[in-house]
């Protein structure tokens, strides 16, 4: 059989992979919910099944209406040696919402000698929970030597202080200020299915794109009300005229600016990623190229081109999956998949091959 020859056959059996089981498709969502809780424990610890099938199963744990069994399963994977997949555990503990999570992402922040990107995760999930018992645990970290950890812990608290003063306007009156306010901000929540660090809130939907790209980009304001411009610019730019779209777009995208901490960056790319919009690939592929960022940065890069379903992107992701980086290594090889995952779900543009 010629290269050439075998070159051709490659493609094919690549686009196949989702038609029948091969090995990197052992287990899929449907598959999780025969396994005992026992078993979904040892898979999710066992570094020897490759990270991007173990976090296909964090959607199926994310998306379990047993919370609790989803929380020990997802605890069990605290043992991994993996930074991406224990950071995604920390993730999906806090959009679960349940208290009971937090003893153990307190342990997580607390814990010194693990990764950065791991312990900053856990406080951005306290942050997430929004329990006022939290506050008390994220305080002692806001002199932490690591930045992003740092400033997740602020953040964390702002949020959670946020929710309280509403929760006590809304109880205080019935005035409608308050409630629009409120549904303002689970309106946009339910396009993207997140839990935000920060509530885009009408005050803020209300603003021009320019009004929330001053707000987004100026460093003397705090993080918070940085990222409630940001979750705004997010949500402008998947509504209205396509000219604002962009404008929206391209202002998220201005962020990428070297002078912005790693926790910023990550939040910015992060929202391309939900955003999944081409006109972001090359400033994500730009930040993914930069080697002197953060892992926790490109990671989110890398990610966040896995969701956006371009042929292009795929071949970069393609080229960074033995990045010297691991978490940046185990995100590309995840982003594929990913993106194989959700190529199913677009009409293929024909090519010119």
């Amino acid at each position: 059989m010629s290269t050439t020859q075998q070159q051709q056959d490659q493609p094919s059996s690549h686009d196949d992979h989702h038609h029948h089981h091969g090995s990197e498709e052992e287990y899929t969502e449907e598959e999780f919910r025969h396994f005992s809780t026992e078993q979904l424990c040892q898979l999710l610890a066992n570094d020897a099944i490759p990270v991007a099938q173990r976090m296909r199963m964090l959607w199926y744990l994310r998306a379990l209406p047993d919370k609790l069994k989803a929380i020990k399963v997802l605890s069990s994977g605290l043992s991994s040696e993996s930074v991406l997949l224990k950071h995604e555990l920390a993730y999906v503990m806090g959009q679960l919402k349940h208290t009971d999570a937090i003893p153990i992402l307190n342990q997580v922040l607390s814990n010194e000698s693990e990764d950065s990107m791991v312990r900053h995760e856990a406080g951005e999930a306290l942050g997430a929970i929004a329990s006022p018992d939290s506050l008390p645990v994220l305080r002692q970290f806001l002199n932490d030597p690591v930045r992003e950890v740092r400033e997740t812990c602020e953040l964390a608290i702002e949020n959670i202080e946020h929710g309280i003063k509403k929760q006590l306007e809304k109880n205080s009156s019935a005035s409608a200020t308050a409630d629009t306010t409120e549904e303002a901000t689970t309106a946009d929540q339910d396009i993207f299915q997140s839990v935000d660090p920060a509530p885009p809130t009408n005050k803020y939907q209300q603003k021009t794109v320019a009004e929330l790209r001053e707000v987004y980009l100026n460093m003397d304001v705090s993080l918070f009300k940085r990222y409630k411009a940001m979750f705004a610019l997010r949500n402008k730019s998947c509504t209205g005229p396509y000219e604002q779209q962009k404008e929206a777009l391209m202002a998220l995208c201005d962020g990428f600016r070297e002078e912005e901490g790693a926790l910023f960056l990550h939040e910015v790319a992060f929202v391309l990623g939900q955003l999944q919009r081409k006109e972001t690939a090359e400033a994500l592929e730009k930040v993914l190229r930069d080697k002197s960022l953060h892992a926790m940065v490109r990671h989110e890069a890398a990610e966040a081109l896995g969701s956006i379903c371009d042929p292009r992107s795929l071949e970069i992701l393609k080229e960074f999956q033995d990045d010297h980086d691991a978490p940046v290594r185990d995100s590309c090889l995840v982003a594929v998949d990913m993106h194989n995952y959700w190529s199913k779900f677009v009409i293929p543009e024909k090519s010119d091959e």
